[in-house]
C-alpha cells in the first residue's frame, strides 16, 4: 500500500484507488506556511483514517519518508500502540537555501535537527539513502538499511550507432539561486574556457534569471549553452533519451553527502551515463569509463573530466551507454532479496 500526495485535494481528504493491483492514497501536500501549520494538527488524523481504513491488522510495517518532526513522532506513537513497527526512510539533510526565506530555513533546520538528533536515534530500524546516513546512525547502535533511489527500467530508446558532433549534456532540476546546489555555473565557465565540441541543456531555470542572480556567467554563455526553463517532465525525458550525458555536478555540503540524487537512477534506467562529482555515494554506482565518469567536487576538476569526455571517439561513447543498458546497479531487482530481509527480521 503506498500513500503519496496531490495538491488538488483539501486538508483532511484523502483519494483512495489501484495502480496495477496496488493499493493508493493521496493526501493533502501543504503548498504554504498557512497550509503546513494546519498541517501539523491535521495530517496525523487524515493518516489514522486511512490506517484504520484498511484494518490494522493487516499491515506489516509502516515505512516513512522525512516528513516534519511533530507529525512523524504522531504517527509513530500511534503506531507503536498498535504493535506495528514504525521505520522512516531517511533520505535528505536539509540545509538552508538561498530560494527560501529566514523562517523556512529556520523552521526547517530546526526541524531536521529534532528528527536527526532526537527523533531517529531512538527508533529500533531505519532505512537510509546512503552510507553517510548509516555511518553517523551507527553511534547510536541502529539497524540501518541502505536502500540508495533504484529505478524499474524504463523504455530505452534504441542504441544509437551514430553520435552527435556535440556531445549532448543534460540536467533537469532546481540548482539553486546561486547555484549551490548543482554547480552548473562550473559547467559552463569550463565549456567557454576549453571551447571544445560540447552542447549543455539546461530545464527548470530561465536563462534569464541565471543571469540576474548569477551576473557573472553572462559573458561564458554562447549558443551551445540552452536554457528552458521549468517543462513538463515528459519533454525533459525527451531531451535525456537523446543526450549522451547527464549532469550530477555538486559540491561538498551535508545536502550532497547525505542524499543520493534521484537523476542517477533515472538516468540509468534510461542507458544514459552521468557525469557526477564525488560526493556521498556516488562513487560506489558510477565508475569510469563504465557508466559514467567521476569529478572531484572542484571547478579544475569539474573542467578536466569535460575535457575528457569531449575527446571520446563513437566507439568509446557506445561501450558507455551498452554497458548501462545491460548491467544497471541501480535497478531494484538488485535489491529485493536484501531488503525482504531486512522486513522478515522486523
Amino acid at each position: 500500500m503506498l500513500i503519496g500526495i496531490n495538491r488538488d485535494l483539501k486538508h483532511g481528504e484523502y483519494k483512495r484507488y489501484y495502480i496495477n493491483n496496488i493499493l493508493c492514497y493521496d493526501i493533502k501536500y501543504p503548498e504554504n506556511l498557512k497550509e503546513k501549520f494546519f498541517d501539523i494538527f491535521i495530517f496525523n488524523h487524515t493518516i489514522k483514517n486511512i490506517l484504520i481504513d484498511i484494518d490494522l491488522n493487516d499491515i506489516k510495517c509502516f515505512i516513512m519518508q522525512d516528513y516534519q518532526f511533530s507529525n512523524m513522532k504522531k504517527i509513530y506513537k500511534f503506531l507503536k500502540k498498535n504493535q506495528i513497527p514504525f521505520i522512516p526512510d531517511i533520505m535528505d539533510w536539509f540545509v538552508p537555501s538561498k530560494d527560501a526565506g529566514i523562517v523556512k530555513n529556520l523552521i526547517k533546520s530546526i526541524d531536521t535537527y529534532l528528527r536527526m538528533y532526537f527523533f531517529y536515534p531512538k527508533l529500533d530500524n531505519r532505512i537510509c539513502i546512503s552510507h553517510s546516513f548509516s555511518t553517523f546512525f551507527q553511534k547510536f547502535r541502529i539497524n540501518s538499511f541502505v536502500l540508495p533511489c533504484t529505478s524499474i527500467n524504463m523504455k530505452i530508446a534504441e542504441l544509437n550507432q551514430e553520435h552527435h558532433k556535440r556531445k549532448k549534456l543534460f540536467f533537469a532540476g532546481n540548482p539553486g539561486l546561486k547555484f549551490e546546489k548543482e554547480k552548473l555555473d562550473w559547467v559552463i565557465k569550463a565549456m567557454y574556457e576549453i571551447q571544445m565540441p560540447l552542447e549543455l541543456y539546461i530545464f527548470g531555470i530561465e536563462k534569464e534569471n541565471a543571469i540576474k542572480n548569477n551576473p557573472s556567467i553572462n559573458k561564458y554563455i554562447n549558443n551551445n549553452m540552452h536554457f528552458n526553463g521549468i517543462q513538463p517532465r515528459e519533454k525533459c525525458l525527451k531531451v535525456l533519451e537523446q543526450s549522451d550525458f547527464s549532469l550530477i555536478i555538486r559540491k561538498k555540503s551535508k545536502l550532497s553527502i547525505y542524499g543520493f540524487s534521484s537523476k542517477i537512477c533515472e538516468s540509468f534506467s534510461m542507458g544514459i551515463p552521468v557525469l557526477a562529482t564525488d560526493v556521498g555515494d556516488n562513487k560506489l554506482y558510477i565508475k569510469d569509463m563504465v557508466n559514467g565518469f567521476i569529478a572531484y567536487p572542484s571547478y579544475d576538476s569539474v573542467k578536466e573530466m569535460l575535457i575528457k569526455i569531449a575527446k571520446l571517439d563513437d566507439k568509446e561513447m557506445l561501450k558507455l551507454k551498452f554497458n548501462i543498458r545491460n548491467n544497471n546497479d541501480l535497478d531494484y531487482h538488485h535489491y529485493l532479496d536484501e531488503f525482504n530481509k531486512f522486513i522478515q527480521n522486523l
